[in-house]
């Protein structure tokens, strides 16, 4: 959980992102029991704070979604607010339907867009968020986080 507190105050820290809102993209292609029970316990304690997020979520994108996930997502509409839940736009196992909602170079190759691969992606993003880290600890040095 401490973990999606720290990559929530990270995203917050770009003004862009607290002026155009946000925009999360999903694979959902659940490998395992284990990442569906991780993800119900994520909504059941985040859900209830979502309406007190200090930032707009504009859409929420997910890839490849399985039966697994379309039970699951059933569920799951009981905890997360109408608001929110409308924004999910669920893509099947098609990801030229991105394509349709965000522009290909902001995509990663891997989602059909231009960008570059998850794996350069991904360096680029812990390296700005271990620079993060040192802030958002001296931050939070008061509460003990």
């Amino acid at each position: 959980m401490a973990t999606v507190h720290l990559l929530s105050h990270f995203v917050l820290s770009f003004p862009i992102s607290q002026v155009n809102g946000i925009c999360f993209i999903s694979d959902t292609s659940l490998p395992s029991l284990e990442a569906l029970q991780l993800m119900f316990k994520y909504v059941k304690t985040f859900a209830p704070s979502m309406n007190n997020f200090p930032a707009r979520i504009k859409r929420i994108d997910c890839i490849n979604v399985n039966i697994l996930f379309r039970a699951a997502y059933s569920i799951i509409q009981t905890f997360v607010p109408a608001k929110i839940f409308q924004r999910v736009k669920l893509h099947g196992n098609s990801q030229d339907t991105l394509i349709k909602h965000y522009p290909s170079s902001i995509l990663p190759k891997e989602f059909g867009g231009s960008f570059g691969t998850f794996k350069d992606l991904h360096k680029d993003w812990i390296d700005d968020l271990k620079k993060y880290i040192t802030k958002y600890e001296a931050d939070n040095s008061y509460y003990n986080y």
